[in-house]
């Protein structure tokens, strides 16, 4: 799995009961930013605030904190459970078989139609 460490700590880490551990090292550190009009009038402001917010720490804190809302809502969903899978059937299967069959057909037939197509063009030139 590849996410951002926040959330990955939702379904991993040093938990007995988690099955994946999160690497201490980071892929990639993608900056975010935030879009404004060149004559903003809070522009040093803003940016002054979103620093504050990120050098406090508070930016990862929500998203701890929502990431644990979400994961303390819903736990069977989101904790990893490995089930014993059943066989496909061929009528599971049917519907494939038949778009793989329909995609076949339209597919010859177009061939079939620019081959014909081809013949009246060099008949037409002779």
């Amino acid at each position: 799995m590849i996410g951002g460490r926040t959330w990955l700590a939702v379904a991993a880490g040093p938990e007995t009961w988690k099955h994946y551990y999160i690497a201490e090292d980071a892929l990639l550190s993608v900056p975010l930013a935030v879009a404004m009009n060149k004559n903003f009038c809070l522009r040093k402001k803003l940016n002054w605030v979103i620093s504050s917010l990120n050098n406090a720490g508070l930016h990862e804190k929500i998203s701890k904190d929502e990431s644990f809302k979400l994961w303390n809502t819903v736990p069977e969903r989101r904790r990893i459970i490995t089930v014993k899978g059943t066989a496909l059937s061929l009528s599971d299967l049917m519907s494939a078989f038949v778009s793989l069959l329909i995609g076949l057909g339209l597919a010859i037939i177009s061939f079939v139609c620019e081959i014909i197509h081809a013949q009246f063009k060099k008949k037409a030139k002779n």
